[in-house]
């Protein structure tokens, strides 16, 4: 069984790595666990997408703890991938990695804030 958290990737034998979880968002909730065939498929997908292994973990594991607290299937949400247009991955997992994220923090959004002029005029860019 391999274990996943919403915090980067972590280790195959279960382990994370330490973090302080009372100043962050979303950071308080238990890990996840999934079998090591579902670990290693998606793991083994977002290598032959990326090329890199550290990235791969990096994505494998996101995607793992979105779908689990999603309750989606990690495996139907590969088939969802596999299954999209050349070059629209990137779009999708966005999409989709923001369903486990709160509202201030989006992942591939730019959001600019509304400065007030009297407010902008007075900061040297």
């Amino acid at each position: 069984m391999s274990t996943f958290t919403n915090i980067g990737p972590i280790t195959t034998d279960g382990t994370q790595i330490p973090q302080n979880i009372k100043y962050y968002n979303n950071t308080g909730i238990p890990p996840v666990t999934v079998s090591q065939n579902i670990s290693d498929a998606v793991l083994g997908y977002f290598e032959s997408v990326t090329g890199d292994a550290s990235s791969a973990a990096t994505l494998a594991s996101a995607v793992i703890y979105t779908s689990v607290m999603q309750r989606i299937d990690p495996m139907s949400t590969i088939a969802e991938f596999k299954a999209l247009p050349s070059g629209q991955l990137n779009q999708y997992l966005a999409v989709f990695l923001n369903f486990s994220r709160i509202g201030t923090s989006f992942i591939g959004v730019n959001n600019k804030t509304h400065v007030d002029q009297y407010l902008a005029r007075s900061i040297l860019v």
